[in-house]
C-alpha cells in the first residue's frame, strides 16, 4: 500500500513534544522511556529531542508498516496499518 496519507502525524508529532517537555520538567526523570512510532520520520524527530535530554536508544525493533489481516469468505487479506518501530531509551550516566 503506497500513497496513504499520515493524518494523524501532526498530532502524534505533538503529543510526542509534549511528553518530551514533561520528561525535562520531572525530577528526577525516569531511567527508561519506551516509545512506538508509526512513521520513521516521527521516530527521527523524537529521538533527536529525547537525545537533547540525555536518553539514548538500547533496544529498537522496526517492522513492515502493514500486516496480513485475516480473510473471509475467499475474500483478500486486508492490510492493516501497525506502529514502524518500538524503541527503548535509556538515560546515559
Amino acid at each position: 500500500m503506497q500513497g496513504s496519507i499520515d493524518i494523524g502525524g501532526p498530532f502524534r508529532n505533538a503529543i510526542l513534544a509534549m511528553a518530551a517537555r514533561r520528561l525535562r520538567n520531572r525530577n528526577p526523570r525516569p531511567e527508561s522511556v519506551q516509545r512506538t512510532y508509526w512513521t520513521v520520520g516521527e521516530y527521527q524527530r523524537d529521538a533527536a529531542r529525547l537525545a537533547m535530554l540525555g536518553y539514548e536508544v538500547i533496544s529498537e525493533a522496526v517492522t513492515n508498516p502493514y500486516v496480513e489481516g485475516a480473510s473471509f469468505r475467499q475474500r483478500p487479506a486486508m492490510q492493516i496499518r501497525v506502529p514502524t518501530a518500538h524503541v527503548m531509551y535509556e538515560l546515559s550516566k
